[in-house]
């Protein structure tokens, strides 16, 4: 994996925000930032808070979670956000979709996407990939002897996930119906935060179509639109190549480690 070089945020920023894609993980947010991509924009998702770790971006995004989740410190206001998306200008994925009223009002020119699926299945996917990586065995061991990547991001993705699972453990059977509740709030959230105007509500199934009429962008000739179903370990994709070598290097640190402590148990 590549890290982005520490860098200096440029205040104020040089471009403006333009859209932000405030579904919650596992609604087509790697789908859409592809296709965001494609028609010229530069969004950020989770994986660009795992390339600046260089410039602290886990600790930040887990300093504004904590200010408006446990009421630690001062909440992200419009600039503070411009310290982690100065150079963006587009947003998706957790965890800017957790700061939904935040974001509006930091941005207010912005264009707002709502992507959304059936609950059940986006509690499934949620199981199969977020979940599933928080259930791993191997997190002491990997964040004692890795302070500066694995630490903070199991730091940070457990207390966003936490969040959706109001506090319960999210990993246990127990929080499913509180992630479900979430969910459905998360959706309702958006609305009555966006005028209908600004809204688009979108699913990936949908196509080029909505989505470009609604940022006023040609459709792409010859391209399909981009449906991934990621997993950590088996990447599934449509339409163009997808980098999971963050997700697939800590996959692979993981399973050695579990293979250590087992045989230094067994």
């Amino acid at each position: 994996m590549e890290f982005y070089p520490k860098t200096t945020p440029v205040t104020p920023r040089q471009k403006p925000m333009k859209v932000l894609v405030l579904g919650l993980p596992r609604t087509g947010t790697t789908s859409i930032c592809a296709a965001l991509t494609l028609l010229g924009f530069n969004p950020y998702h989770y994986n660009e808070v795992l390339k600046n770790n260089n410039n602290k971006h886990f600790d930040l995004w887990l300093k504004a979670v904590r200010a408006k989740y446990d009421g630690i410190g001062e909440p992200f206001k419009g600039a503070d956000f411009d310290q982690l998306l100065w150079n963006y200008d587009a947003v998706s994925d957790d965890p800017c979709c957790l700061f939904v009223e935040e974001l509006v009002a930091a941005y207010p020119d912005a264009k707002v996407i709502l992507t959304t699926r059936p609950s059940d299945a986006w509690l499934k996917s949620m199981q199969k990939l977020i979940l599933e990586i928080l259930s791993w065995k191997s997190w002491p061991v990997l964040c004692y002897f890795d302070r500066e990547f694995s630490a903070p991001y199991q730091a940070l993705l457990n207390r966003t996930t936490s969040v959706l699972s109001k506090g319960l453990p999210p990993c246990e059977p127990s929080s499913q119906p509180a992630l479900v509740q979430s969910f459905e709030e998360h959706n309702e959230r958006v609305r009555a935060a966006v005028p209908k105007e600004r809204l688009l509500e979108f699913r990936a199934d949908q196509g080029w179509g909505p989505l470009c009429d609604f940022l006023g962008v040609p459709v792409p000739e010859g391209i399909s639109y981009f449906l991934y179903n990621v997993l950590y370990h088996k990447p599934k994709m449509t339409g163009c190549m997808h980098q999971t070598g963050p997700l697939d290097e800590m996959y692979e640190t993981s399973r050695l480690s579990t293979q250590l402590v087992g045989a230094s148990v067994g």
